[in-house]
């Protein structure tokens, strides 16, 4: 069966923002300040953000976050298990992700390179990536298995059948630039020691 994203699933990423804030401000004390050099700075954008925001503002961002839930309940009810990518795209290069800009376009490109993990995030429904592959740079590429809130039982014992189904994607050794994988990332099978069981 194939279902497609809702109309909600546009509100996720402004709803997330502002649930980040409000948590983050409560983790920093008040005393602590906001020192450039201990945050990142999306991050110390986002605490201000939190900060700043009454308790009506931030009461309506609850209400939304509800609203969001049920409505993915609703969606998504009679589907068992969504099956999707982990990421929309290949995984970016490292760097490309900085934080060193606005909070909201740093965001939207995250959720834009992985938007299925964050609808699932945003409204609780229980939820896991596996690795199931390689591209063609040697990097894993997972599926996102996303079931209702509180269907963790399944979702788990899903996993564990898939991870069981193909245990050479599930121990992936970091890339070896100098190495013979020339910067692909090895499975246990690409190792002669590993395939030696050593």
């Amino acid at each position: 069966m194939r279902v497609r994203p809702t109309e909600e699933a546009r509100r996720v990423g402004s709803v997330f923002g502002a649930i980040a804030g409000a948590h983050l401000a409560r983790l920093l004390s008040d005393g602590e300040g906001l020192d450039p050099d201990v945050l990142e700075p999306v991050t110390a954008e986002v605490v201000r953000a939190g900060r700043s925001m009454t308790a009506v503002e931030l009461l309506r961002v609850l209400t939304e976050l509800h609203a969001l839930s049920y409505a993915f309940a609703d969606h998504f009810s009679g589907v068992d298990v969504v099956l999707s990518p982990t990421t929309a795209q290949p995984p970016p290069l490292i760097g490309t992700m900085s934080t060193d800009r606005p909070a909201a376009v740093h965001f939207a490109e995250l959720f834009s390179v992985s938007p299925f993990a964050g609808i699932f995030n945003v409204t609780g429904g229980a939820a896991l990536s596996v690795p199931w592959g390689l591209d063609q740079r040697g990097l894993p590429v997972g599926i996102h298995l996303g079931a209702a809130i509180g269907d963790d039982e399944l979702i788990l014992t899903l996993g564990e059948q898939l991870e069981n189904a193909r245990p050479d994607l599930t121990r992936l050794h970091p890339p070896d630039a100098c190495g013979p994988g020339n910067g692909r990332l090895q499975t246990t099978q690409d190792r002669p020691a590993d395939r030696a069981g050593k």
